[in-house]
């Protein structure tokens, strides 16, 4: 392992033993941007937020490229035992984050040491973790204007791909992910006296029974889809009966007619079930983020840069996973693909958002040889519409 690969493990190590929460990202935005500088880049902060860009500039009648990671980390306990594990307490990089970050700046490296004849953009993201997301920020903030964005490529890790190889394909790569919240509402009464109540547990109960059969029963069977109720609060006694009930979840899709019929499904289902038990109930949906579709162009660009790394292995991306990533805002202005990087292993299993997740290292080398090697190739081709 030479000192280049040595560098981008430590860079991760840093930022995983110190995470910060969506929105707080301020001390790892700094050390991403004095990295930027030391690398001989042009740097803006506070781009839409914690955002950093770092831009190595290029020749205006060539296109510019962009690489993008993010920056934020999870409420979760980890339960590594590794030397670098979270030093903050209830927070971390249970999603890989931190590995984009070190990926992202192992490329920016290369990049600032073998330029291409155009320009490339480096785009750290804050708040992907939460909803609204914070590429709407970056964007409105200018990231992909002075000089404008012909194209951009991102990577996420994924443990249920083995270390060494990695997955991209055109079209639809993460799913739409939308939250919601569900309130339901009975009457109260004194627990020894339910006939004179309606329990809004109860209708909670048979409301998140109901929606159950929504994905199996109501949406076709070739369409991916996903209802999931993540939390549910109500009551506030153990002998009173609960007036109300807030359920909250997540819906996915990857295609937007399903996703409608979705939201109308669930809310017919739990309007339906309260209201036949005396209740009703109320549907709220916080929109989030579209599903994620590869430019085809883009997405082959990665494809052959990952032929042209030694040591990374294509494999075409059959089940899209239904989680959401912010990057689709990003691929709704430019031509876009995000590849998935293995990182899996016999000791690397668990999935995103797991409190061991944990990634094989030796991979973040290879992804950003890859993702340097696109970039460049994007970079040195001509413009035809001017700068």
């Amino acid at each position: 392992m030479d000192g280049w690969e040595r560098n981008i493990i430590a860079w991760r190590r840093r930022i995983h033993c110190r995470p910060e929460l969506s929105g707080e990202e301020r001390e790892t935005a700094a050390f991403v941007a004095e990295l930027l500088r030391s690398f001989g880049l042009q740097v803006r902060e506070g781009v839409g937020g914690y955002g950093v860009v770092g831009l190595l500039p290029g020749r205006a009648d060539k296109k510019c490229a962009a690489l993008r990671a993010d920056l934020d980390a999870l409420p979760i306990q980890e339960q590594n035992d590794c030397r670098y594990r979270s030093q903050v307490d209830g927070v971390m990089h249970a999603c890989g984050h931190d590995a984009h970050t070190a990926i992202v700046l192992g490329a920016a490296m290369l990049l600032a040491e073998n330029p291409p004849a155009g320009a490339v953009k480096f785009l750290f993201q804050p708040h992907e973790e939460t909803k609204p997301g914070g590429a709407r920020g970056m964007i409105a903030a200018g990231a992909l204007q002075n000089p404008r964005v012909d194209g951009l490529f991102a990577t996420h890790v994924l443990n249920a791909y083995p270390l060494g190889s990695f997955g991209v394909r055109p079209g639809a790569m993460m799913a739409a992910s939308d939250d919601f919240m569900l309130d339901i509402y009975g009457k109260s009464s004194h627990g020894a006296l339910p006939h004179l109540s309606v329990d809004a547990i109860v209708l909670a109960g048979q409301v998140i029974g109901a929606a159950q059969a929504i994905v199996s029963r109501r949406i076709d069977p070739h369409e991916p889809a996903v209802i999931s109720f993540g939390s549910i609060h109500g009551g506030s006694a153990p002998n009173v009966i609960a007036e109300a009930v807030r359920l909250r979840g997540t819906v996915r899709s990857f295609d937007r007619a399903v996703q409608e019929q979705l939201f109308q499904e669930l809310r017919r289902t739990a309007e339906g079930v309260a209201a036949a038990l005396g209740g009703r109930a109320e549907l709220a949906i916080v929109p989030g983020y579209p599903p994620l579709l590869n430019d085809a162009g883009m997405a082959e660009r990665l494809r052959l840069a990952i032929a042209g790394v030694a040591g990374a292995e294509w494999r075409p991306v059959t089940e899209p996973p239904l989680g959401g990533e912010d990057f689709a805002i990003f691929c709704e202005q430019a031509p876009s693909a995000l590849m998935f990087t293995g990182t899996g292993s016999s000791r690397c299993q668990a999935a995103w958002h797991q409190p061991r997740f944990q990634i094989e290292e030796a991979a973040l080398p290879l992804a950003a040889r890859v993702l340097a090697a696109a970039a460049a190739g994007l970079a040195n081709e001509d413009r035809c519409d001017g700068p």
